[in-house]
């Protein structure tokens, strides 16, 4: 009978310590949220879920692997009035005060319910106390150092882009710059030989700047002036030319060809008409 009673303890505290933080957390606030529980040592609390304590009054922190370890956790602290465990990361938040505050998920405060007993001899309560502020003074002043080291490199990274940015929009100005002087240096003479008659390849053409003539095209291609004109010379087919730089393809050939010229808005436009 002994054998049997000892081994079903064993059981039982096996299943305690098989336990997940989480079915720790729901084991209690599944059943005691709002109730009370007196532990073996005469330590009395209460439970609260989904509840943390008042932050402005947070002693120290520790970690412990249940809500019932947090609470003695309180009970051996000097000056703690109430503790909150969150079972995601297993923190134990010590309270100075014994109220709950605000709602915070997947926590369980525990106000302590028995009167506090002095052991200090007298000035252990400020000490404990300083040190806990001493250390929540010195987390905040590295928060602080952190917080500003990465606002610096923000900064820093924000005046990089302005730079880049700014570099950008010059090199783009000075393609735009860049791009006229090639347009102007591929334009083929003009004005000089507009409404001149010029000769390539044994063929006179009439040609115009800034005009353009009625005929019907039949192909196109990327040559230079000079070529465009040449390649045309040797052609029946072609009896008029629209030489358009702006085009990818800029040497235009015509089958028809009308000699009555219009003008047109671009500068960078020769029409020439084969004669």
């Amino acid at each position: 009978m002994k054998s049997s009673i000892f081994l079903q303890g064993l059981f039982f505290i096996a299943g305690v310590a098989a336990q997940t933080p989480r079915q720790r957390y729901k084991a209690i606030c599944d059943d005691l949220d709002g109730q009370s529980k007196t532990f073996d040592n005469g330590y009395e609390i209460t439970y609260f879920c989904t509840k943390n304590g008042i932050i402005a009054s947070m002693l120290d922190t520790q970690t412990t692997d249940s809500p019932d370890e947090c609470a003695q956790a309180c009970n051996a602290y000097s000056g703690c009035k109430g503790s909150s465990w969150l079972y995601t990361s297993k923190e134990c938040q010590i309270f100075g005060e014994g109220g709950a505050g605000e709602e915070v998920r997947a926590t369980v405060f525990m106000r302590r319910d028995s009167p506090e007993v002095d052991t200090s001899g007298g000035g252990g309560q400020e000490s404990s106390d300083c040190t806990a502020t001493e250390h929540a003074l010195h987390d905040c002043e590295e928060s602080e150092r952190e917080l500003t080291e990465e606002l610096e490199a923000c900064r820093a990274g924000k005046r990089e882009c302005e730079e880049e940015n700014e570099e950008c929009e010059d090199k783009l100005a000075h393609e735009r710059v860049s791009c006229r002087l090639a347009e102007r240096k591929a334009l083929p003479k003009c004005p000089a030989i507009h409404d001149t008659v010029i000769s390539s390849g044994g063929k006179n053409y009439k040609a115009w700047c800034n005009h353009q003539h009625p005929g019907t095209f039949y192909k196109q291609t990327d040559l230079g002036f000079d070529a465009c004109i040449a390649q045309c010379s040797t052609e029946a087919r072609c009896k008029g030319i629209r030489y358009f730089v702006a085009a990818g393809a800029r040497c235009k050939f015509y089958e028809t060809s009308d000699a009555s010229m219009g003008p047109v808005s671009t500068t960078m436009l020769v029409s020439l008409h084969k004669l």
